[in-house]
C-alpha cells in the first residue's frame, strides 16, 4: 500500500489549521508553540482576521461562514502573535527568511487589525499592548535586515540581492548627495 501525502495550497492549509486550533485550543496550543509546528501563512491569517474574502481550492472551506474563519484567525493572532515571549518574527507572523516586502505587508495588515479606528464592537484589541509589540517587532526586524550580509548578487551590483534596508540607505545617500550639490 502506497501512501500519498497531499500538499494543500497554502491558504487552504492555513485555514484548516486555524479551524483546528480554534475548535480545540487547549489540545493544539502546545503543538502550535513547538519550533517544528506547521507554519501558517501569516498574510492569510491576518487577511482572514480582518474579514477579507479568500478563495480556497477546497470547496468545503469556501462554504464556511466568513465569521467562523474570521473568529478563528483573530483567536490565533491573539494567542500566538501577541503571546508573552513571542519573537519579532512570530509577532508579525512571518518566517525568518521572509522578504522585506512581506514584513511590511504583514505589519500593515496587523496595524489594520488592531487599530482602534478600524475595530467593530465585537472585536476589541488592547491597542496599547498590541501597538507596542508590533512596532518593536518591526523595528527589530528592520535592524536585523540592515545587519544581514550582502548576497553574491548584491556584491555583483544587482539591486535585487541587497537586503531591504540597503535600498533605503542608498536612497538616503543619493538624497544627501543631491542636497550637497544644490
Amino acid at each position: 500500500v502506497r501512501v500519498v501525502t497531499i500538499e494543500w495550497p497554502p491558504a487552504d492549509r492555513t485555514a484548516r489549521l486555524l479551524l483546528r486550533y480554534f475548535r480545540e485550543p487547549s489540545r493544539f496550543r502546545a503543538e502550535a508553540l513547538q519550533p517544528d509546528a506547521p507554519r501558517l501563512d501569516g498574510a492569510v491569517v491576518l487577511k482572514l482576521a480582518l474579514g477579507h474574502r479568500i478563495e480556497f481550492a477546497e470547496a468545503a472551506l469556501n462554504r464556511l461562514s466568513g465569521s467562523v474563519l474570521r473568529d478563528a484567525a483573530a483567536s490565533y493572532v491573539r494567542r500566538m502573535y501577541f503571546r508573552a515571549g513571542a519573537t519579532p518574527y512570530q509577532t508579525l507572523g512571518v518566517a525568518p527568511d521572509v522578504t522585506p516586502e512581506a514584513i511590511k505587508d504583514n505589519f500593515r495588515l496587523l496595524m489594520q487589525l488592531v487599530h482602534p479606528d478600524r475595530q467593530d464592537a465585537r472585536a476589541r484589541w488592547p491597542w496599547c499592548a498590541c501597538a507596542g509589540r508590533r512596532s518593536r517587532a518591526r523595528a527589530a526586524l528592520r535592524r536585523a535586515c540592515a545587519s544581514r550580509p550582502r548576497t553574491r548578487r548584491a556584491a555583483a551590483g544587482s539591486r535585487a540581492g541587497r537586503p531591504c534596508c540597503a535600498r533605503a540607505q542608498l536612497r538616503r545617500r543619493s538624497a544627501r548627495r543631491s542636497r550637497r550639490r544644490s
